[in-house]
């Protein structure tokens, strides 16, 4: 019985992962971005994950539910929104990317929203954009 318990200690201490969030950059609208450090792993060939937070501001809360709201979407939950952590999967050597999950929080660190893509479709990262700082990120560029 000793030797179960120890090796389930053992086995749930391997599972938990910390995580390193590392502030890059404030948006125009106020959002604060940080990407975790211990995220950026190669998952298959080629392919590198990256975790990306977004700590939304007032303004920038504003704009994401007007933006979900001109698309018809559901907002109300949405007023609650204090951050997201996107999932983001990188193919380096052909500077490709696609969005693989979204998990949204209220203030109480709750799930208002999740998203996780059925299929991954890469498309090539445009210069300039925010994909290609998160490129330059996970790639080591």
């Amino acid at each position: 019985m000793r030797f179960l318990i120890i090796a389930l200690l053992i086995l749930s201490a391997a599972t938990v992962r910390a995580e390193t969030w590392v502030y890059h950059f404030t948006d125009n609208w106020g959002n604060r971005i940080y990407y975790d450090a211990d995220s950026i792993t190669t998952v298959d060939k080629g392919i590198t994950r990256l975790a990306v937070r977004t700590d939304y501001s007032k303004e920038g809360r504003s704009f994401f539910m007007e933006s979900r709201r001109q698309r018809g979407l559901y907002v109300k939950p949405y007023k609650r929104l204090a951050r997201s952590v996107s999932v983001w999967y990188i193919k380096c050597d052909e500077k490709k990317d696609d969005l693989h999950a979204v998990f949204e929080y209220d203030f109480e660190n709750k799930i208002i929203s999740t998203y996780k893509a059925r299929k991954l479709e890469y498309a090539p990262i445009i210069p300039g954009t925010i994909g290609e700082i998160f490129y330059n990120i996970a790639c080591g560029r």
